[in-house]
Formats: structure tokens, C-alpha cells, sequence
């Protein structure tokens, strides 16, 4: 399944960077797992499988302690837990580097997009300067970033724990939110003017009905 972020709401990615006023990575990163969660219900999925690696994960990790957004580290482990309107998640690359992908896809001669996103920010973000911390570490002390994943997976309770307890559903499309309108539907209202959670998760579902694939009851 393939969808068209322009067919779902009637604007592109950057145009909705530039309505919305929000930096970019934000946007996409919000935009994304609220696609990924509308498809993977609809298909009755069990869980979503992501190929973030452990590169990927640990500076986000560090950023939310240094922000002390402890809840938030209780999101980026090897799997999280569906619950109702929520699917799971899974991420079987959680203790490989982005080196070893690289180099495995080298290895199989895989096909790799070369290009990167044209909003990638190169120094001055938290992440990327967490990044570069994690890698000097790791040159001098081999195998401290798997150690760190691995301790993480372990405590995830901790964190997981300062979670809310209970999500109530967003007022226009349904999807579980701490707040009274999920981020997607304040992000779309905000920067096109209504909230489009509705119209994309009924359009979603038309597409999964085309495919055969309703959803489970």
C-alpha cells in the first residue's frame, strides 16, 4: 500500500512544514506514525515492524532524559504493547549500528537510497550532537552503545511507567491522545484549517477495503 500524503489531505510534506510553522523532522515524524497506525489498524495488524537501528534510537533517548521526558523513553525500546487503537511496534534492528546495516546491505548488494532528506539539519541539533557523543564513546570503549541499548530494554518498566494512565480519544478522528484533539488532527487544523484526521482515516479504510483487508473486530 501506497499513499500520497498530497492525495490524503491536500498538501505535500513542505507545504505543510511551511503552513504549520514547525520544524520539519516534527512534523514528519508526527505525520508518519499517525499513517502508520491508521494503515496497520485497518489491516488488523498485530504489530508494525520498524527498521530504526540502535543509532537511530539512542540520541532520542538521551534528548528525552535531558528534556526529562521520562515517558518518552518508555516509546523507543525493541517493542511496545498495542492497546485499544494503538498497534504495536516492533524493531528487530534495536541492537544493530547503522554501520552493520551498511555494511550487511554492501555485503547482499541491496539497493539503497543514496539521497538525503533535504531537511536534514548537518550539526547544532540535540540529536546529532548526542550522536557524536555516543561515538566518541564508543572508540573508546567498544561495545558501550549496545550496552547502553541493552540496559535500556531492561528498565523500560521504569519509564514506561511515567506514561499516563489512561488515554482518552481525540473528539474529531477517535485516536487515543492524552489531550482532547490528538497532535495529528492540531497539526492539520493549524496549518490547512480543519483537522483531517477524519478524511484521511476514512480514506485509509476505503484503500484497505479495495485491498480485502478490513479490519479485525
Amino acid at each position: 500500500m501506497l499513499l500520497d500524503l498530497k492525495d490524503l489531505i491536500g498538501a505535500s510534506l513542505p507545504e505543510l512544514v511551511a503552513r504549520s510553522r514547525r520544524p520539519a523532522c516534527s512534523v514528519c515524524g508526527l505525520v508518519k506514525r499517525y499513517l502508520i497506525n491508521s494503515v496497520a489498524l485497518e489491516l488488523g495488524a498485530d504489530a508494525v515492524a520498524l527498521g530504526h537501528h540502535m543509532d537511530d534510537l539512542l540520541p532520542y533517548v538521551v534528548k528525552n532524559f535531558i528534556t526529562q521526558n521520562l515517558g518518552g523513553i518508555g516509546k523507543l525500546g525493541p517493542r511496545t504493547e498495542s492497546e485499544e487503537g494503538l498497534v504495536g511496534r516492533i524493531r528487530p534492528l534495536y541492537e544493530i549500528s547503522e554501520r552493520e546495516v551498511a555494511l550487511y546491505a554492501y555485503v547482499h548488494e541491496l539497493p539503497v537510497v543514496e539521497s538525503s532528506c533535504p531537511y536534514t539539519v548537518r550539526g547544532g541539533s540535540i540529536e546529532e550532537e548526542v550522536r557524536k557523543f555516543l561515538n566518541s564513546l564508543e572508540e573508546g570503549s567498544p561495545g558501550i552503545k549496545v550496552a547502553f541499548a541493552r540496559a535500556l530494554a531492561k528498565n523500560l518498566d521504569f519509564y514506561k511507567g511515567r506514561l499516563p494512565d489512561q488515554l482518552g480519544k481525540c473528539r474529531y478522528c477517535g485516536t487515543p491522545t492524552s489531550a482532547e484533539v490528538c497532535a495529528f488532527c492540531r497539526l492539520t487544523e493549524r496549518g490547512l484549517g480543519k483537522p483531517m484526521g477524519p478524511a484521511v482515516r476514512a480514506k485509509i479504510k476505503e484503500i484497505a477495503k479495495k485491498l480485502g483487508s478490513p479490519a479485525k473486530s
